[in-house]
């Protein structure tokens, strides 16, 4: 039925538009407005005397439900096409990219860099020797021991002396060795006379008895944190010469905590049931005695170890105005 009411609403509705233009107008209707215009024609028919509605009042009424479908949604503007797009500047090729600027000739004029000999055995030890020699001075120089007073000189010993300045006055014009001069003076030091023997003599108790005066004097006129420095620039040194250091004396120097089993061995030592045996065999005697001790019979000397080392603790500060260095 509503298949056959949209036929005679569109034959109508053809004739209508063909009689408002003066050639023959085919107007495409959606199916939404079928039926509206389906129902104005249907009116129409059934009354003769009815006057029939405009057109563009038809069209201009919304869609109604019909049970014909839906007509399709319009699709999205395509795309541009490759042709329309910006073309890209072509890439560069691959031997373009590799292509390297040509690299100038080298200068053969220029004068190159001459590789250094490589050193000898002997240049090697000479170097050696000479960085030693460097290590040594600038040792020397902490130890003090240039502005250390010198020890007097024996009677023997002023006597060569003297007699080496007799000897250099007597040959001014001769052009003799210091070793010739040394020798001459030691074999005229050794037939003086009783009075000139007593004169160096007594020269010799006097300055010995007050040294230890300058001595002190000398080391005062330090703090007792240079001293300790220079003591140890002094092991140095002799570690290098190999020979046996000779520290400068000094009774504000602390005096570094003992060991338990030192402790054990000076008390040991100092007993005369061991004094018949020879002190290499002391030594053994007594390390023995450590080992074989229980733990409840080393506590006391291990209790004296550690009172030792808050002492020496306190002392240092006090001393030198630092705190014991922590070991590593």
């Amino acid at each position: 039925m509503p298949l056959n009411l949209a036929r005679c609403g569109g034959g109508v509705l053809q004739h209508q538009l063909n009689q408002a233009f003066s050639r023959p107008v085919r107007q495409a209707i959606v199916q939404s407005h079928v039926r509206p215009l389906s129902l104005i024609t249907l009116g129409r028919l059934s009354s003769f005397n009815a006057r029939p509605a405009p057109v563009s009042v038809a069209l201009s009424r919304g869609p109604s439900n019909t049970y014909a479908t839906a007509a399709s949604k319009p699709t999205k503007a395509t795309k541009a096409t490759d042709a329309t797009k910006s073309p890209k500047s072509p890439k560069a090729t691959k031997a373009q990219k590799t292509s390297k600027t040509p690299k100038a000739p080298k200068d053969t004029d220029a004068p190159s860099k001459e590789r250094k000999p490589k050193m000898t055995v002997q240049e090697k030890e000479r170097k050696d020797r000479a960085k030693e020699r460097d290590l040594v001075a600038k040792t020397k120089i902490a130890t003090l021991v240039s502005e250390e007073p010198k020890r007097p000189l024996t009677a023997y010993m002023l006597a060569i002396i003297d007699k080496m300045k007799e000897i250099k006055a007597a040959h001014s014009d001769a052009d003799l060795p210091q070793t010739e001069i040394f020798r001459l003076a030691t074999e005229a030091a050794k037939t003086i006379s009783a009075e000139e023997k007593e004169k160096y003599t007594s020269t010799w108790e006097a300055s010995k008895e007050a040294y230890p005066g300058v001595y002190r004097k000398w080391v005062e006129s330090y703090t007792p944190i240079e001293i300790k420095q220079a003591n140890l620039a002094r092991k140095q040194l002799a570690r290098l010469r190999n020979k046996k250091p000779r520290y400068i004396q000094d009774d504000r120097l602390v005096k570094r905590p003992k060991a338990s089993y030192i402790l054990y061995a000076e008390e040991r030592l100092s007993s005369s049931d061991l004094h018949d045996l020879p002190v290499p065999e002391r030594s053994k005697h007594v390390g023995a005695e450590w080992n074989n001790m229980t733990k409840a019979q080393k506590e006391p000397y291990v209790v004296r170890a550690a009172e030792d080392a808050e002492r020496y603790k306190r002392e240092y500060l006090a001393a030198y105005g630092i705190p014991v260095p922590e070991s590593k």
